[in-house]
């Protein structure tokens, strides 16, 4: 009993004193961010192509956010009417067209043919005018990947630079329900989430073809998953600090999609409230399934299971160790981490330069600032 406890007051404190994030801090980002945001899309939406209204997505209105609030996901709706057509493509699940109701063309910006709504040329046109409406603004706009859903963009507000991603999509255009979700005698989520979820929707965002967008339905899942008092999401967000702080430098393959989609999976397979009733079960729920999908190479979409997630999986041996390590042992694993943290408060000032201490942050505040490895080097030189 006393090796459970404390390995759950670790985990305790690596949540409190690490992974936790200031939601006053987020708050006042979310403001400026949202104010600069509208005054683009308001220009935008002058043309009548899109919406100048967005929706925050992503993990910081997920409450899954694990750092400082440096980068959102903003949903921009497409204004094209209503009563689109969808139609499969190649026999896909994940690929669309989009057809016009009859009557209802826009002129030749979007240049239709055959009354389809282009993908490709929706993201141009959106990303044209992305640019026309921020010159002369502070704002950076990145030239568009290949195949993109988003056009990315960075706001300056002082000295803090926010980078944000603008997802134009079309709300919901399927008369019924497209996929094969949930899953036949699936305990998990309970009936009345699977309806609120159905209600709501899926969603397209344009890439080469029309594909559908989970993260409306996601947040939906997410929003109360911790309602019965489990540890979900501290479970999970464990894992992402983990991945931050370690992982992405000892593979890139893994990703905090990938980390969602193990909670989803878990949770689908032991619906039972009693499994996550502790912080420490609740870990290893999560990192057992992660355990078992790096072995198979084999992460599958939550809704899409015939997609894998994970694209290379050709190097994910050295991962598979870290984790199981964490499975092990996660005391250990997490050690230097929380001993730094312990005492970090009395040697920080001398590691931040002047302009974040005349900002005045608190102390946990200031801690998100500092990496790791700047931590590690600064006691290695000074021990405590």
């Amino acid at each position: 009993m006393a090796f459970q406890t404390t390995v759950s007051d670790l985990l305790q404190t690596y949540v409190d004193k690490i992974v936790r994030i200031s939601q006053r801090r987020v708050q006042e980002t979310v403001e400026w961010v949202g104010k600069d945001v509208a005054s683009v899309l308001a220009e935008v939406a002058k043309e009548g192509y899109f919406s100048s209204e967005f929706i925050y997505s992503g993990s910081y209105i997920e409450k899954l956010a694990v750092y400082i609030p440096e980068e959102f996901d903003l949903m921009v709706p497409i204004e094209c009417g209503k009563g689109f057509k969808t139609e499969k493509t190649f026999h896909s699940d994940v690929k669309y067209r989009l057809v016009f109701p009859k009557g209802n063309r826009k002129d030749s910006k979007w240049e239709i043919q055959s009354f389809f709504l282009h993908a490709e040329k929706v993201m141009e046109v959106f990303e044209e005018q992305v640019i026309s409406a921020t010159l002369n603004r502070d704002i950076d706009v990145y030239h568009r990947r290949p195949c993109a859903a988003a056009v990315c963009v960075t706001i300056k507000h002082g000295w803090e630079r926010v980078n944000v991603d603008l997802v134009p999509f079309v709300k919901n255009p399927f008369k019924e329900w497209p996929i094969a979700w949930p899953r036949k005698d699936a305990p998990w989520p309970s009936q009345a989430k699977i309806l609120e979820i159905k209600k709501a929707g899926i969603d397209l965002v344009a890439k080469t073809m029309w594909r559908p967008s989970f993260s409306a339905i996601e947040r939906i899942i997410l929003e109360d998953i911790d309602a019965d008092g489990g540890h979900r999401k501290d479970g999970l967000k464990i894992l992402k600090r983990v991945l931050q702080s370690s992982w992405e430098r000892v593979e890139k393959a893994l990703c905090s999609y990938h980390l969602k989609t193990i909670l989803f999976w878990t949770c689908e397979k032991h619906p039972d409230p009693s499994e996550w009733a502790t912080l420490e079960d609740s870990l290893n729920l999560l990192v057992d399934e992660l355990i078992r999908g790096l072995e198979q190479c084999s992460i599958p979409h939550y809704f899409l299971p015939g997609e894998n997630l994970f694209e290379d999986t050709g190097h994910l041996n050295v991962l598979l160790e870290e984790v199981k390590q964490l499975r092990k042992d996660p005391v250990s694993y997490l050690k230097i981490e929380t001993i730094l943290n312990n005492r970090v408060g009395e040697k920080l000032t001398s590691l931040i330069p002047d302009v974040w201490s005349e900002a005045r942050f608190t102390t946990e505040e200031m801690q998100l600032w500092v990496s790791e490895d700047s931590l590690v080097e600064y006691f290695t030189q000074n021990p405590i």
